[in-house]
This record gives structure tokens, C-alpha cells and sequence, in this order.
């Protein structure tokens, strides 16, 4: 593809308790399964909302992303 977009997105999960970021998330997770901080041992979140989480992350990155591209062609123009 000529006009190839590429980026990196990078989401950082961290402890509400401890701050930490080395978190356990179990091999055979489920939407329903518990991300724990490793540290301290409080339940994070569930992995169903750290995905959803990460996808609405991407999502807005992408279309910032391609929003900042489209600008650059004359005669685009965006409704704020």
C-alpha cells in the first residue's frame, strides 16, 4: 500500500492501590476472568474491560491519526 499509515499505540495499566504495572492475567482468560496486580494482589479489572478499554484506545488513535492525513488533502475539511 503507497500511502501506509503506521503507528503505535501504547496503553499502560497500573495499580490503583500500589501504582504497579506488572500485572497477572490469567493464559486461558476469559472476558469474565480477573487481572490482578502482582505486588499487592488487588483485582485491576476484568480482562473483557482492559480489552474493551485497550480497543476504544486504538480506535480513537486511528481515526486521530487519519483525521490528521485527511487534512493534509486540499479541499477536505471537517465539521468540529
Amino acid at each position: 500500500m503507497e500511502n501506509e499509515i503506521k503507528s503505535t499505540v501504547n496503553i499502560k495499566l497500573t495499580c490503583t492501590r500500589c501504582g504497579g504495572n506488572d500485572l497477572e492475567i490469567p493464559d486461558d482468560a476469559t472476558d469474565d476472568s480477573v487481572v490482578v496486580c502482582k505486588p499487592c494482589g488487588v483485582e485491576v479489572a476484568r480482562w473483557g474491560d482492559v480489552k474493551a478499554a485497550a480497543s476504544n484506545e486504538v480506535q480513537d488513535h486511528a481515526v486521530a491519526g487519519l483525521r490528521k492525513a485527511l487534512k493534509k488533502i486540499p479541499g477536505i475539511t471537517f465539521k468540529e
